[in-house]
C-alpha cells in the first residue's frame, strides 16, 4: 500500500507542476522530453519510496521542481523564482494538512 501511494503521489505531483509551469509559459519542444518526464518522476518517486530524512526530500522536490521548469520557455531567474513559490506553497500545504491531521485526529506531531 505504501508503493502504491508514493507512486501515485510522485505522478501527482510531477503532473502538478507542469501544469503550475505551463500557466506561465509554453513548452520548449525537444526530442526525448518523454523521457527526461518520466526519468525525473522515477528518480523523485525513489526518493520517496527509500528516503526517509526530511531535508533530503525537501531538498530534491527543489532540485525536481527547476528540473521540470526546464521543459518551459522561461529566463533563469523566472524559474527559480517559480520554483521558490512552488515549494514554499507545497511546504506550507503540506503543514496545514498535517496540523490539521493532528488537531481533527487529537494526535501530536511527531518526525515520523
Amino acid at each position: 500500500m505504501d508503493i502504491i501511494y508514493h507512486l501515485v503521489n510522485g505522478i501527482l505531483q510531477i503532473y502538478l507542476l507542469c501544469f503550475f509551469f505551463e500557466t506561465f509559459s509554453e513548452k520548449k519542444t525537444f526530442k526525448g522530453k518523454y523521457i527526461y518526464i518520466f526519468s525525473i518522476t522515477t528518480i523523485f518517486i525513489l526518493s520517496l519510496l527509500f528516503l526517509d530524512v526530511g531535508l533530503i526530500k525537501f531538498l530534491i522536490l527543489i532540485l525536481v521542481s527547476f528540473l521540470i521548469s526546464i521543459l518551459y520557455e522561461l529566463k533563469w531567474h523566472t524559474k527559480i523564482f517559480l520554483t521558490a513559490i512552488i515549494v514554499t506553497l507545497s511546504s506550507l500545504s503540506e503543514t496545514a494538512v498535517a496540523l490539521f491531521s493532528s488537531y481533527i485526529l487529537n494526535k501530536e506531531i511527531t518526525g515520523h
